[in-house]
């Protein structure tokens, strides 16, 4: 899988588990990626295709109201980056998303439950249903 597809796999995935915006959420996908090494401004604001101002005022804002309070660090000299808090929360969302749609998949491959003979069309209709 390519790189472009991974970072699209993990932006979906933390956008659906945090409820974030997708600017937040490619900061967010860029400091995960980045594993815990700083990242200045102007590397959020490229990754985020937005502004330096935007990343400060507006993705890094929600991301701190949406993860934990010790997820994000800041150094003056350095940048953003997600600390190990940040990280285990953020793998705990992907693992999470990625068990529940595995079991999807397995239900979904599962075969459909037996007709049951003799059994009216709306009793077939409810063991369908219901299984």
């Amino acid at each position: 899988m390519s790189d472009a597809a991974v970072d699209a796999a993990i932006r979906t995935a933390l956008t659906f588990w945090f409820g974030i915006p997708r600017g937040a959420c490619a900061v967010l996908c860029a400091l995960y990626r980045a594993n815990g090494r700083p990242l200045s401004v102007a590397d959020l604001a490229a990754a985020a295709m937005a502004t330096p101002k935007s990343i400060v005022n507006y993705h890094v804002h929600c991301l701190r109201q949406s993860l934990a309070e010790e997820a994000i660090d800041y150094a003056p000299d350095a940048g953003y980056s997600l600390t190990i808090a940040g990280l285990a929360e953020c793998r705990h969302a992907l693992r999470r998303i990625g068990e529940d749609l595995r079991r999807e998949l397995r239900e979904q491959r599962a075969e459909p439950p037996a007709l049951q003979p003799g059994a009216s069309a709306d009793e077939q209709r409810g063991v369908l249903a219901h299984g």
